[in-house]
């Protein structure tokens, strides 16, 4: 069935503007102008006072069920979820019984959430002391990410880790998110009483401040993505800049109760205003309001927090009287974040469009919920009608324990009706249909699709069982958004790279879409023709179509996923954008490709500003150029086009030796210990490297072990000379190396000894026994930067029927 929905205004690419958005089934496949003539099957018409909205995501709430159910469970969560216009939550990994820190935890939890979700739900795991061997398989079984408390958590079977470093380690180890509950416990002191004075002298912003960095330090040592829970203290904002602009791979939020409250309003004894850490005085909240619009702050999430009326300490009688150091600390506030937060940002000046980009596009991103938080094609139907102007004064909830300091409190903003993947949801405002929320696994956001088997005795018809996703994310990736990212770029400068054609470049130049490295922006830069971007930019179009580039790959091959990248285009970039390929051997002409026919490889498909818009491409074909078509026109910093070489095995056996290690040919690195100055994917370009940050280099070890690169070989060959190339490397090449092969899940062998490196040196070893590899582990003592990995020999027999089989199959 299709669906219409009529606003005069929606909250559409980062405006309210009016918007026709049309769902059929699940999803929203088309946002037109609002004067555009659609015909449905059903059309929902919102009133002159209302706005449409995508559904509020919200990374941190705490269900509680199994084990604590009388706090809140899930039927009681996600109704008053639906009711706030919150369409998709995450749920924290404690306060359930068992805490969620492995993965039979996980499937309690799972199991107890099953058919009770009005709205979808997602899942943290935890690390605690002792599971830093669980958090693999935890990653592997769905969760978003790890949570880690730096402080007592308040149930003692969630312990305090105090030594984060080595759960750190094992994220960065296998690319995943670790989120901190930030707290110094040496700078915070017991509380006791009814003053709440007392309670926020106990906790103060400085054992925020010690925490965060701390954590900052060891994120920035082992290259980890970290995110900051609930920033209470304002003064922690100048460090989270600096070690964003350091490269440090950091992201932050925070709760509408530090944005509308103020320690200096809280009643002493009425601890319905207890959280950890704190509310605080009125100055800091202005603060971290200042910083949320600057971005330091990334976004708002509630920090839903339920307890039972007892633990909150609470007299029935006399709410002045609670005891600050014995409640529990948790604010209630998950059917509320909306209107509270919509009722503060009103009065700061801020519009709808920013309180969707905090409570809904960034914590999707956080998590990799690519179809979640923005009214756009292809994105799930989760909508919300909101009247923002009616006033309503906070009574009953839907909350288990509905205890909240917004009681009696007079908000702006009513949900009228939610709807999750295009239909009304149940427990919210309407609608009385069984609950449809769904349990979401990260999986189901990063999944490639199933491979393909070819027509060679069902042999796998592309090579990505021969290349598993590398181990490990880089620190220039953004928010584990497709595992496809951890393939090479096809397209990169560095690797062939070049655009062809580009119908229009009037403002910034073509070639600027492949450089290799993120965009950079000076605002003062103006040139004779406007702005100076880096990126490719075209005129505003005063006339019907659309603008184009063709991009002919450094390496033909199967595309698994493209990156659109925005980077530092606002209010110019394009609204929309289509990805083709072609595969056209020899040099054709711009003309000759004109002609070609072309495939889709990404259909048209809304876009981001200032943003890596990552998408999955489901294709089995071999493509030696793609085109890019803007929609109508606007800048693009760069495109990304990652994949998996598929070479001509006639051209690699006319050439005899080849390096089988290397990119063009089909190489791929499969594992690494650490990445944090550079990709191991930067060993196997093309040419020398022309500077140190043209190769890979790991952080400085401070143990006793060594750092490591696994790759799979083009294909099955012997190697008969290997080259280590340490150009650049002065006073940071490694000790000494050695080479290790094997064939399949075989025993690895010596094929190069430990031998010592020298800088700024290449380095040719003849192998003595050549022996069948299509795997090669290089290790590296201690640690240090290499600029090239050469691997030259021949393929086997073996190595040159499984060429020719996938190259076959990409036809």
């Amino acid at each position: 069935m299709i669906t219409v929905f009529w606003a005069r205004r929606a909250v559409v690419d980062g405006g309210v503007q009016p918007a026709a958005v049309v769902v059929e089934g699940e999803r929203i496949v088309a946002v037109l102008p609002g004067d555009t003539p659609v015909a449905g099957s059903r059309e929902v018409v919102l009133g002159a006072d209302e706005v449409l909205i995508p559904g509020l995501v919200d990374t941190h709430v705490h269900v509680n069920e199994p084990g604590r159910t009388e706090w809140e469970g899930f039927a009681s969560a996600t109704r008053a979820a639906a009711a706030g216009g919150v369409t998709t939550i995450v749920d924290m990994p404690l306060n359930s019984l068992p805490p969620t820190v492995d993965v039979a935890a996980l499937e309690v939890k799972r199991t107890a959430a099953d058919g009770q979700c009005a709205v979808d739900v997602g899942f943290w795991g935890g690390a605690v002391p002792g599971n830093a061997g669980e958090l693999r398989a935890l990653h592997e079984a769905g969760v978003f990410g790890v949570k880690c408390f730096l402080i007592d958590s308040g149930v003692p079977e969630f312990a305090a880790l105090l030594d984060p470093a080595p759960a750190l380690r094992e994220v960065a180890a296998f690319g995943g998110l670790l989120i901190a509950h930030a707290e110094d416990g040496a700078l915070v002191t017991a509380a006791a009483g009814p003053r709440y004075a007392d309670f926020v002298a106990s906790r103060p912003g400085a054992s925020e401040d010690s925490a965060i960095a701390g954590l900052l330090r060891l994120a920035a040592e082992t290259g980890a993505r970290v995110h900051v829970v609930h920033l209470s203290s304002a003064g922690a904002l100048p460090m989270l800049a600096a070690a964003r602009r350091e490269g440090v791979r950091v992201s932050v939020e925070t709760c509408p109760h530090y944005l509308a409250l103020t320690a200096e309003e809280v009643p002493d004894g009425d601890t319905r205003f207890k959280c950890c850490p704190p509310v605080r005085e009125a100055g800091n909240r202005d603060a971290l309001w200042a910083g949320l619009a600057d971005g330091t702050i990334d976004m708002v999430v509630s920090d839903h927090s339920p307890c039972t009326p007892e633990l909150k300490k609470l007299d029935p009688a006399d709410s002045s009287c609670g005891d600050f150091g014995a409640a529990w600390g948790g604010i209630a506030s998950l059917q509320l974040s909306l209107p509270v937060v919509w009722t503060e940002a009103r009065r700061r000046g801020h519009d709808l469009a920013d309180v969707v980009r905090w409570m809904a596009e960034r914590p999707a991103a956080l998590v990799g919920l690519h179809r979640k938080g923005r009214i756009a094609a292809g994105y799930d139907a989760d909508l919300v009608v909101l009247a923002p102007d009616e006033t309503f004064t906070v009574g009953a909830l839907h909350h288990r324990n509905p205890i909240t300091p917004y009681a009696g409190r007079e908000l702006h903003g009513r949900v009228r009706v939610t709807w999750l993947r295009g239909a009304p949801v149940n427990g919210g405002p309407v609608g009385d249909t069984p609950p449809r929320g769904r349990l979401l696994t990260r999986q189901e956001n990063h999944r490639w699709p199933a491979p393909p088997r070819s027509r060679a005795e069902g042999r796998p018809s592309s090579s990505r069982d021969r290349h598993p996703p590398l181990i490990g994310g880089s620190r220039g990736e953004e928010d584990e958004m497709s595992e496809f990212r951890r393939l090479p770029d096809l397209a990169v400068r560095h690797l062939g790279g070049s655009v062809v054609y580009a119908n229009d470049d009037a403002f910034a130049a073509r070639q600027n879409l492949i450089t290799p490295g993120p965009a950079v922006f000076d605002p003062s830069t103006f040139g004779p023709q406007g702005k100076v971007y880096d990126g490719w930019e075209t005129r505003r179009r005063r006339e019907p179509g659309h603008d184009a580039a063709i991009v002919r790959l450094g390496a033909p091959g199967v595309v698994r996923g493209v990156v659109i990248d925005t980077s530092w285009f606002t209010g110019n970039y394009p609204p929309e954008a289509s990805v083709e390929g072609v595969a056209v051997d020899g040099h054709p002409s711009v003309d000759e490709l004109a002609s070609a026919a072309w495939a889709p490889l990404l259909p048209r498909t809304a876009l981001t500003g200032d943003t890596e818009n990552a998408f999955a491409v489901d294709s089995t074909r071999r493509v030696t150029h793609v085109r890019l078509r803007i929609f109508p026109d606007g800048g693009v910093a760069r495109l990304r086009v990652h994949g998996e070489a598929v070479p001509d095995p006639a051209l690699l056996d006319a050439f005899g030796t080849v390096d089988l290690a290397a990119l063009e040919h089909g190489g791929v690195v499969t594992g690494c210990s650490n990445l944090f100055y550079s990709s191991p994917n930067n060993l196997l370009l093309p040419g020398p490297a022309r500077s140190m940050g043209e190769g890979w280099e790991t952080a400085r070890r401070r143990d006793d072990g060594n750092d490591w690169v696994e790759l799979a070989l083009a294909a099955e060959g012997t190697i008969t000379v290997a080259e280590l190339d340490t150009s650049w490397f002065l006073h940071n090449a490694p000790g000494e190396a050695s080479l290790r092969g094997r064939v399949g899940a075989g025993e690895w062998f010596d094929l190069l000894p430990r031998v010592p490196l020298r800088p700024d040196t290449r380095h040719r070893f003849v192998l003595a026994d050549p022996r069948p590899v299509d795997r090669v582990r290089l290790d590296i003592h201690p640690d240090g930067g290499l600029a090239r990995l050469r691997l030259h020999g021949r393929p086997t027999e073996t190595g040159r029927t499984d060429l020719a089989h996938r190259w076959t199959a990409a036809q």
